[in-house]
């Protein structure tokens, strides 16, 4: 069973701030995806989610928490290291 001190501040803020149905919701899309990708990975995601200010639901939450599992972080972007090697070998 998961406690509320089970999350890190951000989400127990946007948890306190949720109304009884959202909120069962979003419990039910964390576990949903910590089914999948652990719950650390998961708990992170969400946190991540909703300091980008962006809608926290089970899409979301998965697609950052696979990213997580795969060390690509949370910043997203492109490597582009060989683009600017590739750049001055062309001056």
């Amino acid at each position: 069973m998961l406690k509320h001190n089970d999350f890190p501040e951000t989400v127990r803020a946007l948890l306190d701030r949720m109304d009884a149905r959202t909120r069962s919701n979003l419990l039910d899309d964390i576990r949903a995806v910590a089914a999948d990708c652990g719950f650390a990975a998961t708990v992170k995601a969400v946190e991540t989610v909703i300091n980008a200010g962006r809608t926290v639901d089970r899409a979301a939450i998965g697609t950052c928490a696979k990213r997580i599992l795969e060390g690509a972080g949370t910043e997203g972007g492109q490597d582009l290291k060989r683009y600017d090697k590739y750049m001055k070998e062309a001056e």
